[in-house]
């Protein structure tokens, strides 16, 4: 498991990555971003906009699912792991963080 931690002047968000071990000869990793709009303090609206710019088109086939309630992040991630995506990427807080890794 990789683990980043992002920061910039706008916001401070931790960032994981969990790779699935079943690594499939494709040329695109799927991937899906779940991000918790709320973490740091409602700045990481902008954040569409930034995997948008900087992700890979070439490399990535990524989704971005936002969270509303208690128990999505961790729902996303087992939705995750149940239809075989490469790449799970947690957006947010130690709580996002924590409720994806839980599913992983």
């Amino acid at each position: 498991n990789n683990s980043l931690l992002v920061k910039n002047n706008l916001f401070r968000i931790n960032i994981i990555i969990f790779t699935n071990k079943n690594k499939n000869k494709i040329k695109k990793l799927k991937t899906k971003f779940i991000v918790n709009p709320i973490a740091g303090g409602g700045k990481i609206k902008d954040i569409t906009f930034k995997i948008n710019e900087y992700v890979d088109n070439n490399k990535f086939d990524f989704e971005i699912l936002f969270t509303n309630s208690n128990k999505d992040a961790y729902n996303f991630s087992l939705s995750s792991v149940n239809n075989y995506y490469d790449i799970v990427v947690a957006v947010g807080g130690d709580g996002t963080v924590n409720e994806c890794s839980k599913a992983l």
